[in-house]
C-alpha cells in the first residue's frame, strides 16, 4: 500500500458526485455530492465571491449567522448538492431538485446542511482505489 492509495482523489468523482444515501423508515433517499473543495473549484470560488460583499462585516465579526448559513446553503445548492431522490417536504410532497429548492432545504434543516457538507468536504468519499473498486459492482 503506497501513500497515493490512501489519499490520491479521482477528480472526476470529485465534480460528477457520489451518493449519499440517508433512510428514512423504509425510503431510500439519495444525494449526488460533488466535493467542497478539492478538483471542485466552483465551491471555494462561488463562496469567496458571495462572501466578497461581507468582508467587512467578516473582519470585524458582525455578520449574522443566518446571513453565513444562507451564503454557505447557496453556495452547497449551486456547487455541491447535484441532485436527489426521494425527498419530500413537510406535507410529504415529493420535491424535484432545483437550486431554490435544494437551498431551501438546506436552511430548513441545518443538521442536514451539516451532514452534507461534512461527507462534501471528507477526502475518503473521492479517494481514487475507492471510487474505482466501488465502481465494479
Amino acid at each position: 500500500m503506497s501513500l497515493y492509495s490512501l489519499f490520491e482523489t479521482d477528480e472526476s468523482a470529485e465534480l460528477d458526485g457520489f451518493e449519499l444515501v440517508l433512510f428514512d423508515e423504509d425510503v431510500e433517499i439519495k444525494f449526488t455530492l460533488a466535493r467542497a473543495g478539492g478538483s471542485n473549484r466552483k465551491f471555494s470560488n462561488r463562496l469567496q465571491a458571495l462572501l466578497r460583499p461581507y468582508d467587512r462585516a467578516i473582519k470585524a465579526g458582525t455578520m449574522s449567522e443566518d446571513k453565513a448559513a444562507s451564503i454557505m446553503a447557496q453556495t452547497m445548492a449551486e456547487t455541491v448538492l447535484l441532485g436527489w431522490e426521494n425527498v419530500f417536504d413537510r406535507e410529504g410532497k415529493k420535491q424535484s431538485f432545483s437550486v431554490a429548492a435544494a437551498k431551501q432545504l438546506l436552511l430548513d434543516l441545518p443538521e442536514l446542511r451539516t451532514v452534507i457538507l461534512e461527507e462534501a468536504q471528507n477526502a475518503a468519499n473521492f479517494i481514487a482505489d475507492e471510487v474505482e473498486e466501488n465502481s465494479d459492482f
